[in-house]
């Protein structure tokens, strides 16, 4: 009677194991929640040819999925188009997939904007088990961590900006006359930095020390990769002087200070971020500069007509400042 009744709890434990694979193998619901956006892995397959993936995004999900360190292989990236749903189907060989006898293993970087890295950015570990006829995945608890991706050296192209001349000065931390720093925090007297870490409060700051002999303007401010790269370039201030927001990026609002009468910074803040191409941020800015007495308006959203821009055009000289940011892990 015993040994019956042994038989019946083994045989109803095969069956509610076989049950489960069958789960697994079938609908594989595996959540990974954030307070920007959420995924569920849909479905999940491996063999030696091909690695398969389905995710479901959030609604609000609009940025760009890729696999780690492969951001320009275009057939390793993908984008939610509006349908909420992702499928990747990936030649085994490709996208940094790892193998180890019979797993295979992908990294998947979900960033919630395009073309750049910005806080919120996480990496999805997805491990399979290839199984004659059935796969299933294996995920780690942790599987999302924050991410600073190393730089991928397949990149061509170059980068083009609107024609700017003559003199170049770039931003070392030493005095000059017009300057371009990065500081930490949200604050015009922060600490000069030369590192910051995705999403830390920065702000972008263009110094004049004398503004007795004459005056500026701050318009056309990029941030690129520094590789050559045209899909790594963020607009930070356009041409007229005024911000371009960009959600864990960018703040809209550009500030201009006086300080004694005679120095004058003209600012942003921004928070730190990343291209997928590089752990270095290289930042630019045209400079407008005028001899004194001149009057400018930083940010002037409705000019009049095209002809008032070129007279105007004609006071002004150009100077470009740079400065260069690594973002550390």
């Amino acid at each position: 009677m015993l040994l019956k009744s042994v038989r019946i709890v083994l045989n109803f434990s095969h069956i509610i194991h076989f049950c489960i694979q069958l789960i697994i193998y079938f609908t594989i619901q595996i959540k990974g929640d954030d307070n920007q956006f959420n995924y569920t892995v849909q479905n999940l397959q491996c063999n030696k040819d091909e690695f398969k993936v389905a995710l479901k995004v959030s609604p609000n999900f609009g940025g760009i999925i890729f696999g780690r360190d492969y951001f320009q292989d275009e057939k390793c990236r993908w984008y939610n188009n509006n349908n909420n749903e992702i499928e990747m189907s990936i030649d085994i060989n490709m996208c940094g997939i790892k193998k180890n006898e019979d797993e295979y293993e992908l990294s998947l970087i979900m960033s919630p904007e395009k073309n750049i890295i910005v806080v919120g950015a996480k990496e999805i570990l997805i491990k399979c088990t290839s199984r004659e006829e059935k796969s299933f995945s294996k995920i780690p608890e942790n599987d999302e961590i924050v991410i600073s991706l190393t730089s991928n050296p397949n990149i061509s192209n170059k980068l083009h900006f609107s024609p700017i001349t003559t003199s170049t000065l770039t931003g070392n931390g030493s005095t000059s006359k017009i300057s371009l720093q990065i500081l930490k925090q949200h604050n015009a007297k922060g600490i000069l930095t030369k590192t910051a870490k995705i999403g830390e409060p920065l702000t972008l700051l263009v110094h004049l020390e004398n503004t007795r002999l004459y005056n500026i303007l701050l318009s056309d401010c990029y941030a690129h990769d520094g590789k050559g790269n045209d899909k790594a370039i963020l607009k930070i201030i356009d041409s007229q002087g005024c911000g371009v927001p960009l959600e864990r990026a960018v703040e809209e609002d550009v500030t201009t200070q006086v300080i004694n009468d005679n120095e004058k910074n003209i600012f942003i803040n921004i928070y730190g971020f990343q291209f997928t191409s590089n752990k270095n941020v290289f930042f630019e800015c045209k400079i407008k500069t005028c001899i004194q007495p001149c009057t400018v308006k930083q940010c002037k959203k409705n000019s009049k007509s095209d002809i008032n821009k070129e007279s105007e055009e004609k006071d002004f000289t150009n100077l470009v400042v740079k400065y260069m940011l690594e973002i550390k892990p």
